[in-house]
């Protein structure tokens, strides 16, 4: 589906970086992860000649006394290869992660961490309603194309302005503005989804009669074991929600505040800001803000190449959409405060 034109990441290589990042919010060390061909982290331990014989002599059934050097070198060049290939085909599916988070600007290693938790949150949501008697096809769509797309971002509206088409290499996604574009047949630019889990899933509920045991079975296998209610995407809306950052801009300065935090940016970058968040958390197209007499003059002809520039920490509240523009997410500006 299409989501946001300005989800596209300007670089499609991962960067070591975030995929260390990655690997640490799962827990693991940075060292233990491949990242794209096989390459030894430090020089491997001299191998033990007689057990490798007695190895390969258990899988091939073969007395010990009757192996070959030959043969027993001839399985180590197979375990080798398939190592590789392994190793290759981890990292590459990390490689695709790292660009998916990349994508959508989730890169910080509190940023992934908290991802990863909600991505679960998505897919234990997503085993509850498929576990349910009658399980509704909207919400099931709804939560796969969340988990595809962006857990972060809840699935709202008509779930029929989605175009779904099955590619040779996984599903490619197109959002509409509404369905009418849909039924139109207006075209559209959508994004592939490649990821393994993610193909799967979609798969699952695009049968005609859908496999919930199967739906099951892969979740729980996925999610290591039957998840726990109180992990899902309800649950979390029940905790108390933290205070929510004020966003202020010193137009004068260059500086973007978050609560007390500073990020310096350019004169370009702190009117764009200043224009998203004085909008009240409602849409403003980036032809209002060229055209508003406060900020149009210092922001320029192309608002949406400004966006892109917008540091990290301050554009995750700043949340962008094709067709409607920017909008402030997840903070609030003084202006929008309730005073005692």
């Amino acid at each position: 589906m299409a989501t946001s034109q300005s989800d596209a990441c300007s670089s499609n290589e991962p960067t070591p970086d975030i995929r260390h990042e990655i690997v640490r919010a799962h827990g693991r060390p940075r060292e233990s992860k491949a990242i794209g061909s096989f390459r030894p982290i430090s020089k491997p331990s001299p191998i033990d000649r007689k057990q490798l014989r007695a190895a390969v002599a258990a899988i091939t059934q073969t007395p010990e006394e009757e192996l070959s050097e030959a043969a027993v070198d001839k399985v180590l060049v197979k375990v080798k290869k398939s190592a590789i290939v392994t190793g290759n085909l981890l990292g590459n599916h990390l490689d695709g992660v790292v660009a998916h988070r990349k994508s959508i600007g989730c890169t910080s290693e509190q940023e992934v961490a908290d991802y990863i938790d909600l991505e679960r949150r998505v897919l234990v949501s997503l085993y509850s309603e498929s576990a349910k008697p009658s399980p509704s096809p909207t919400v099931l769509l709804k939560l796969a194309l969340r988990y595809s797309l962006d857990a972060r971002k809840e699935i709202e509206g008509d779930i029929q302005r989605f175009d779904l088409r099955r590619r040779p290499t996984g599903w490619e996604i197109i959002e509409y503005s509404s369905p009418a574009l849909k039924i139109a047949g207006v075209d559209m630019p959508g994004r592939l989804i490649t990821n393994v889990f993610k193909v799967t899933i979609l798969d699952f509920l695009h049968c005609e009669t859908p496999p919930f045991f199967q739906v099951l079975t892969f979740l729980e296998r996925l999610l290591e074991g039957v998840p726990n209610k109180k992990e899902s995407l309800e649950c979390l809306t029940l905790k108390p929600s933290s205070p929510v950052p004020v966003i202020r801009v010193e137009l004068d300065k260059d500086v973007v505040w978050i609560d007390d935090e500073p990020a310096g940016v350019n004169k370009e970058v702190a009117y764009f800001v200043d224009a998203v968040a004085a909008a009240n958390g409602k849409w403003i197209s980036g032809g209002k803000i060229k055209k508003s007499e406060k900020h149009g003059l210092m922001v320029g002809a192309r608002p949406d190449r400004v966006a892109k520039r917008v540091p990290s920490q301050v554009r995750k509240f700043i949340e962008a959409k094709g067709g409607k523009g920017f909008r402030l997410q997840g903070a609030q500006y003084p202006d929008q405060m309730i005073l005692p």
